[in-house]
């Protein structure tokens, strides 16, 4: 029972480490930012850069408006 727990703890631990490592990136209209997009100040205007630019587990929050 005891090394059932241990393997518990350790994949627990494990698991958030993964998602620490999760990004969120921005995406707005109209804006001029730089990679990583990581803040509305930094957001980019191209959905398509953001999303080449994220990894497995990483979060794109988009701003409302009209993207072409």
């Amino acid at each position: 029972m005891i090394q059932i727990k241990k393997c518990l703890v350790i994949l627990l631990v494990c698991v958030g480490q993964m998602d620490a490592q999760a990004l969120i990136r921005y995406v707005k209209p109209g804006s001029a930012g730089t990679a990583p997009y990581l803040s509305w100040g930094t957001a980019s205007n191209d959905l398509q850069a953001v999303i080449n630019a994220s990894s497995s587990g990483d979060q794109i929050w988009v701003a409302a408006g009209i993207y072409k």
